[in-house]
């Protein structure tokens, strides 16, 4: 469970051997998220002129897939929320 804020935050993917991907945004503002390898990468909120993360809508949960070499969750919020990351093996 990762409570995010206007900060981005960089985190390892949860552990497991499923590809996909279940993330629930608990909090009432949305959530940009993107994943990455790079430790350092910093997810942005997208704006009028500037691309950014992909959106949990507040509330609302999203399965998405994994490839192989996918390691980290770069996620941030338009204000305080708490987002949940769920690894699931597909059967």
């Amino acid at each position: 469970m990762l409570f995010v804020k206007e900060q981005s935050v960089n985190v390892p993917l949860p552990s497991g051997a499923g590809l996909k991907l279940l993330l629930t945004n608990l909090g009432p503002d949305i959530c940009f998220f993107e994943i990455t390898n790079d430790p350092n990468y910093l997810t942005r909120i997208p704006t009028t002129t500037e691309g950014g993360g992909m959106p949990v809508m507040e509330k609302q949960a999203l399965e998405i897939s994994l490839s192989m070499d996918d390691s980290r969750l770069s996620v941030i919020s338009q204000g305080m929320n708490t987002l949940c990351a769920t690894r699931a093996r597909v059967l």
